[in-house]
């Protein structure tokens, strides 16, 4: 007896397999029309582009601080322009801001929202009169 009719199935499954890799390798994407690309970059003006950082006045009351004081949870109030009140985690960019102040304090602090992230700068506490 001769072994090539049990290698047949071994080679056809491997056959079948490279068939669906190359397959799968392929871009679903159609290939680009000439010109479109062109076409899609004049389209928006440069002075239109949204900044690169925005910055927005926060208040609220703090809520946790890690230990590290890297990150604080703040029930802040409405951020105009940005979000609704809430409570939520924000990173801090300088530690020591935050030494000095306590759970259910009311702070104040600059987020700076860029690509690279959502930050909390310059934290601070207020009295409750301050900062409306």
């Amino acid at each position: 007896m001769h072994a090539y009719p049990t290698a047949i199935p071994v080679v056809v499954l491997l056959l079948t397999g490279l068939l669906l890799v190359s397959c799968s390798s392929e871009s679903a994407d159609p290939p680009p029309i000439p010109g479109e690309q062109e076409a899609e970059m004049t389209t928006t003006p440069p002075e239109t582009e949204e900044p690169s950082e925005r910055h927005y006045e926060v208040t609220g009351v703090l809520r946790s601080i890690t230990p590290s004081g890297s990150h604080i949870v703040v029930e802040h109030d409405e951020i105009p322009g940005f979000m609704h009140a809430m409570t939520m985690p924000f990173a801090v960019s300088d530690t020591a801001s935050v030494g000095g102040i306590d759970v259910d304090d009311r702070i104040r602090f600059t987020l700076v929202v860029s690509s690279s992230g959502v930050v909390a700068h310059s934290v601070r506490e207020t009295s409750s009169g301050e900062d409306r």
